[in-house]
């Protein structure tokens, strides 16, 4: 998505303003435009790898059934990833939160356009990658170095938004307030409708914008 951004000579706000992920803009390709972008072997590979680890458990994966889930046999496989692990860490890493998907809006000066765009993108990686941090948050840290990293994701967002809230409080565009308690706030609530609602059966989460503007100007404010 930056190197698009880049390419169109736009902003990366304005991009994920526009798509919410890759996901979304995919799905626009193909049902717009007709372009068929197939899944490569390795996107494949690692998709069925993802479909194990959250069905079965990390004990229970094996490269066999992988290579099952993939339409591949455990030969090829095996040409992608060296082995189980690099095949696990290698998944595991595709689920990270690149600085680009969570920080992207973090450059303007627009608290409600910026947050809504960080939310809607924080909402597509959820929606994307949700499951696999559900299994990191419940697996011991030592279990696994990926799952620990994976596990640390939201924390980084975190760091990354209270630094964008204190620049604003210092423009005067917010008050001034603990950023870093706001900051948690924000991503506490994007993870509650992003990750835990789904795992309990809750109606999908709303809109970026809405949540921003809720955080923003509280419950009393208008929808």
């Amino acid at each position: 998505m930056a190197d698009l951004a880049a390419e169109a000579g736009i902003s990366r706000a304005a991009l994920y303003r526009t798509f919410s992920g890759r996901r979304a803009l995919l799905e626009t390709l193909r049902s717009e435009r007709a372009v068929a972008v197939p899944p490569s072997t390795r996107e494949r590979i690692l998709a069925g790898t993802v479909a194990v680890l959250v069905e079965a458990g990390l004990d229970t994966l094996t490269v066999e059934e992988v290579a099952r889930r993939a339409g591949v046999t455990p030969v090829t496989v095996y040409r992608h990833f060296a082995d189980r692990d690099s095949l696990v860490e290698a998944a595991l890493a595709e689920a990270q939160p690149r600085e680009h998907a969570l920080a992207l809006s973090l450059d303007g000066d627009d608290p409600e356009e910026d947050l809504a765009a960080f939310a809607c993108s924080t909402l597509a990686f959820l929606g994307e990658h949700g499951e696999l941090l559900r299994l990191a948050l419940g697996t011991p840290r030592e279990r696994l170095p990926a799952l620990v990293r994976l596990h640390a994701s939201p924390v980084g967002a975190t760091r990354s938004l209270a630094v964008y809230l204190e620049r604003q409080m210092a423009a005067g565009r917010l008050p001034h307030r603990d950023p870093g308690a706001l900051a948690l706030a924000f991503v506490g609530v994007l993870l509650t409708f992003g990750c835990l609602a789904p795992a309990v059966g809750a109606p999908a989460p709303h809109s970026g914008r809405e949540l921003a503007r809720l955080f923003l100007h509280g419950a009393r404010s208008e929808p």
